[in-house]
C-alpha cells in the first residue's frame, strides 16, 4: 500500500535469493516488472469527498484496502485525488459476486449515484477559489 513497502520488499527478496543461492554455491538473478504503483488517495481530497457526499445526503464509508491493481495510481502521482468506489452490491437480487468472477453483476439502479457524486464533486470544486485544495 506504500511505494515505500514496495521497494523494501524487493531489495529484501533479492538479498534471501542471493544468500540462499551463495550458501549452496549456486547463482541466482532476480527480474522484477512492476505493473502499476499503488493508489494512494491524497488525504485531503479524500476528506472533501466524503464532505461533498455528506453535504449531498450520499452515503458514503471507506473500504479496505485491496492489493489489485489500478492504472488510476499514475493519475494520483501527478496530481492529488481521490480513487472512490461505488457500493454495486444487492443481496436481494442475488448480485454478490466480485469483480472478474464468472457470475459478476451490477445494481444498475444504484448508478445514478456515481453520476450524482461526480456532479457534485465537480461542483463544489469548481465552487472553491482559488481551489485551496490542489
Amino acid at each position: 500500500y506504500k511505494n515505500e513497502v514496495g521497494e523494501l520488499l524487493k531489495r529484501r527478496i533479492k538479498e534471501i535469493i542471493e544468500g540462499i543461492s551463495s550458501a549452496h554455491g549456486a547463482g541466482a538473478e532476480l527480474s522484477v516488472h512492476d505493473l502499476t504503483p499503488p493508489t494512494i488517495n491524497d488525504p485531503r481530497m479524500a476528506q472533501f469527498a466524503r464532505e461533498v457526499a455528506k453535504k449531498y445526503g450520499l452515503r458514503y464509508g471507506d473500504v479496505q484496502p485491496s492489493m489489485g491493481a489500478e492504472d488510476f495510481s499514475y493519475y494520483l502521482q501527478s496530481v492529488p485525488g481521490a480513487f472512490l468506489t461505488l457500493g454495486i452490491r444487492n443481496e436481494k437480487k442475488g448480485i454478490v459476486y466480485p469483480a472478474h468472477h464468472p457470475k459478476f453483476n451490477v445494481d444498475e439502479d444504484v448508478l445514478h449515484l456515481g453520476t450524482a457524486m461526480e456532479v457534485a464533486l465537480a461542483r463544489e470544486f469548481l465552487r472553491q477559489s482559488p481551489f485551496p485544495i490542489i
